[in-house]
């Protein structure tokens, strides 16, 4: 299920690249920055409080591990609309690669995750989300802040 849903996000950046048509429709790199980082806001605000809401009602969750992975399955949903929504956007014109590969990073630290959830406690070298981080901060994002 997650290699179509990241098959599909795929193609969707894809497309944002290939058809902005003319540079007169496609979005300077300060609005894609601001576009990006509303919807990042918003996508972490969603998430916090549904995270928060399931740590209400699950105070006692037995071990790291498994309140990690908890936790994750509450959260990745969040993550994979917001990089659907990352992917639809119209990026500006010769910054098509630079977009592909934040969309291609979240996606494998997404798959990454899944694997080990737990990894997504580290910070550094360790996070399966710290190297997009640094493309997303590098290309000028401030809301778009990964790892999560």
């Amino acid at each position: 299920m997650f290699k179509l849903i990241a098959l599909g996000v795929v193609c969707l950046a894809l497309l944002a690249a290939g058809c902005g048509g003319n540079d007169s429709t496609s979005l300077t790199k300060a609005e894609f920055i601001k576009q990006g980082d509303a919807i990042c806001k918003e996508t972490d605000k969603s998430q916090n409080q549904k995270i928060r809401a399931y740590l209400a009602e699950n105070p006692k969750t037995p071990s790291t591990k498994a309140n990690t992975e908890k936790v994750i399955s509450v959260a990745f949903p969040q993550i994979k609309a917001e990089v659907e929504e990352l992917a639809a956007l119209d990026p500006p014109s010769g910054d098509e690669e630079e977009i592909e590969a934040i969309v291609a990073g979240v996606e494998e630290g997404l798959e990454e995750a899944e694997k080990n959830p737990v990894s997504t406690n580290k910070t550094g070298a360790g996070n399966p989300f710290d190297e997009v981080g640094k493309l997303a901060r590098k290309y000028g994002f401030k809301e778009c802040d990964f790892p999560y």
